[in-house]
């Protein structure tokens, strides 16, 4: 599958087959996940990997989306800010959400391209997500990504088109530059 190719396949899946994902997949995904461009080449990323029924339904529950339990594994994804911000002061913050966003973003299409599914999980209870999985207070949790095999498939959401998201020399300036045949010249 092209790049291009999983990128417009990509979706939110919420509804998973009762069917068993490789471990091997999983850590495919999460191989590709590592290779994001990182500040300082300081890599702050961490994954927690649950099959556990147990602790699946409780990580549920704590999100409030009961659907996340149906999945065969989950992948809890953490940042440890420690040394990127000793290196970068309070920009470290910045760069390392950067980093964790693109390294979400190269695992969910990893995980399209090997024909499974996901959904990028967001919002939970993280004081509950860390002492369940006894993380450490100064880690971050960043994100909750659900991986099974897909049970749904929903249409297409409609997404900003190009022209509506783009602007010329200045923001809110439309008007394309008057191109040469020669980009050289331009």
């Amino acid at each position: 599958m092209k790049l291009t190719e999983a990128i417009n396949k990509r979706t939110s899946i919420r509804k998973f087959k009762d069917k068993k994902v490789k471990f091997g997949d999983v850590l495919e995904a999460i191989d590709a996940a590592l290779k994001t461009p990182l500040a300082g080449n300081i890599s702050t990323l961490k994954f927690i990997i649950i099959t556990d029924p147990d602790t699946k339904e409780k990580i549920a529950e704590y999100a409030d989306q009961l659907w996340l339990a149906d999945a065969d594994t989950l992948v809890v994804v953490c940042s440890e800010m420690g040394q990127i911000e000793r290196m970068y002061k309070e920009r470290g913050h910045d760069y390392a959400k950067q980093q964790v966003g693109a390294a979400i973003q190269n695992f969910l299409l990893c995980i399209t391209e090997i024909g499974l599914a996901s959904c990028w999980v967001g919002a939970y209870l993280d004081h509950e997500i860390k002492n369940l999985l006894r993380i450490p207070g100064e880690i971050v949790v960043e994100a909750i990504l659900p991986v099974g095999h897909p049970d749904e498939k929903p249409k297409p959401k409609k997404k900003v088109s190009l022209e509506h998201a783009i602007y010329w020399d200045k923001w809110k300036q439309n008007k394309k530059p008057t191109l040469t045949k020669d980009p050289a010249t331009r």
